[in-house]
Parts: C-alpha cells; structure tokens; sequence
C-alpha cells in the first residue's frame, strides 16, 4: 500500500510539472515595434509586460528627461507601437542672435521655430528641417539674398549665403582674373537685389610697320628772286616697326600703348631753296610804307664784295619787314 501511495505521488508531480511547461510554451505573444527617433526596432514578448520591461530587454536606455508613450508602466497585452521622444537642447543662431532651445522628441525646424526665427525657402540651414534633435546640436541659419550677375555675355540670378562679394564668387565657383574690372571690391557686403558686373580684360602684343614722313627744310638763297625756289634734295618716307600692348574689355580694344619702336628705314628730308633776291620794281618806298604802316626800323646792310651796294632791311610797325636796295 504504501509503494502504491510513493508511485501515485511520482506521477502526480509529474503531470504537475509537464502541465506547467506546455502553459508556458504555448502563452500568449505580441509583436511590438519600438520606434527610437531614426532608430526603428521590432520584438515579439509574452503579454502582459509593461513598457518598461519590454524597453529593458530591447536594451533600450530611457533618460530622466526622455519621454515614452504609452507610459512606462503600461501593460502591453496587444500588438502596439512604443514611441521614445527623446530630450535634447541645442543652439540656434540666426540673425547675429544664438538662442538655447529644450524640446523632447523635436526636429529641426521645431528648434527654429521653438527660438522665434522664420525660416524661407531662400534660407540656407546646416542641417536637414526634418532632421531628429540631438544634443549639443548647433543650428545656424544664414539669410540668402538674390544677387544678379552679369559677366561673360550672360545675366543670371543667384541665392546666396555669402557675407561679402568675394565669398559669393568662392561659393560660386565664379573665376575672377587679376586684371577683369568687377563692379565691387571683394570685401563689400552682400545686400538684397546686388547687381555684380564683371568684365573681362585681355591684353594682346600686336607689331605694326608704319610709315616716317619725311620732314621739309628751306634754306634762302639771295642769288636767286623773290617767290622762286627749287628742290635740291628730294624727301623720301622712312619706316619703323612697332609693337603695341593692345587691352581689350569684353572683346572690344579699349586701349593700345606702344611698348618698342625700331626703325627700319630712316626717312630723308626734302631741302627747299627759297630766293631772297628782290628787283627794282619789288622793292617798297621807304618813306611812307604799305597802306599807311609806320616805319620802326631801317637796317643797313652792305654787300661782302665791297662795291658799295647793298639793301636796308625795313620792319613795318605790323611786325612785317621788306627789303630796300641802294
């Protein structure tokens, strides 16, 4: 009888503890999704855990300021969504002004938004609007201005950042030579509606051959009459290479400076021999002079041959003088 009760009690035992196990293997499940900012997770537990236990076996770490929906110490007996906001404070400059921003679970354009700024489509931000807080973050937010510049033939518009006028060719990737003209020094402040110019400067060598004209010399001669003369050298051109630094602006020459000059060919000058000699009937009265013109002077000049003969050199109160023979 009493091996019959020790047997009995071995079985019950072991009902009791098999019973036991299939309870739990075949418990109820869920599937839940964690959803962390970015960082998305998905878990399947027992029913019946509260948020808190399923976070802890997700290895999820909640801070003090984080906040959890639904709440830590809901049972979750269903499938269902736990949403982690986490708390974060960032900086946000604009305008000059930096403002400290706290928020949980916040993007971007919440900080912005949150600091009392407004954001454009023209604007430009270091980060994504729709980007997570994350802590220690710094938002800087810059004005964009359109500026207008025309350069190469062409005018096109632009949006831009840029403090100063050279920023905005940088940015831009816009080429600018030594020597181009631009509308604005490099430092100037970029403003609204700006109108930038720049025109492109070149410079070329050019050589040219140009003629030297001669020049014309006369020489008196008083052996021959007055209003006679003849040529007794006959002037001939010269030539001379010249190289020129020519400057153009846009395409157009603007300017042209004779860097070296050689002469290849000198010129000749021409002589002509003018007469002096005046006769008889060309010479003037001495007493009263032309048209009532006073006489200021009367020079004598006798002839080298020692004949006696000569002529008195006569200057008219006009400035004009004559010739008188004796």
């Amino acid at each position: 009888m009493k091996k019959t009760v020790v047997k009995f009690m071995c079985v019950l035992i072991s009902a009791l503890v098999m019973l036991s196990l299939f309870a739990g293997c075949s418990g109820e499940t869920v599937d839940v999704k964690i959803s962390d900012m970015l960082t998305e997770t998905k878990v399947n537990v027992s029913s019946g855990k509260t948020v808190s236990e399923i976070l802890k076996e997700a290895e999820v770490e909640i801070g003090d300021k984080d906040k959890v929906n639904p709440s830590a110490d809901t049972v979750v007996d269903k499938d269902t969504e736990i949403t982690v906001l986490r708390y974060a404070t960032v900086s946000v400059e604009c305008d000059g002004i930096t403002k400290k921003v706290s928020l949980q679970g916040g993007k971007v354009s919440d900080a912005i938004e949150n600091a009392g700024f407004k954001v454009t489509d023209k604007d430009s931000v270091n980060y994504d609007l729709d980007s997570y807080l994350t802590s220690d973050m710094k938002i800087v937010v810059e004005r964009c201005e359109e500026v207008t510049l025309k350069v190469d033939g062409k005018t096109k518009k632009y949006q831009t950042s840029a403090e100063t006028v050279d920023e905005f060719f940088e940015d831009n990737n816009i080429q600018v030579n030594k020597d181009d003209i631009v509308s604005h020094k490099g430092s100037a402040k970029i403003k609204g509606n700006m109108k930038i110019v720049i025109k492109r400067v070149t410079t070329k060598k050019i050589t040219k051959k140009e003629t030297i004209k001669y020049s014309t010399k006369y020489e008196n001669s008083n052996s021959m009459n007055v209003g006679t003369s003849k040529v007794t050298v006959k002037g001939k051109n010269g030539q001379k290479t010249i190289t020129y630094k020519v400057t153009y602006v846009d395409g157009k020459e603007d300017s042209r400076k004779a860097i070296k000059e050689k002469i290849t060919k000198k010129p000749v000058d021409e002589v002509i021999v003018r007469g002096t000699k005046r006769t008889t009937a060309q010479l003037p009265k001495a007493t009263e002079g032309y048209d009532g013109k006073k006489i200021v002077s009367k020079t004598r000049v006798d002839d080298c041959d020692g004949s006696g003969h000569g002529y008195y050199i006569i200057k008219y109160s006009d400035g004009t003088e004559d010739y008188e023979e004796y």
